[in-house]
């Protein structure tokens, strides 16, 4: 997000983690990306792009509201 010049503050840039989605806390959905990510990093080198991938396009998705 750019903030330059709009006068922003941490609390307006950073989630806030009693903000839900699909009953679960920005907090919580986060904590559960760090795993995915941390299962992905001990898969072999050679399955971790196409893992990476979806997980981009869901994020993606999420982002477009899709």
């Amino acid at each position: 997000m750019n903030t330059a010049g709009r006068g922003m503050n941490d609390e307006e840039i950073l989630p806030d983690p009693e903000a839900t989605i699909e009953g679960r806390t920005s907090e919580s959905l986060e904590d559960a990306l760090v795993d995915e990510l941390d299962i992905i990093a001990e898969q072999p080198l050679e399955d971790r792009a196409a893992s990476f991938s979806r997980i981009h396009d869901r994020l993606q998705a999420e982002l477009n509201g899709q």
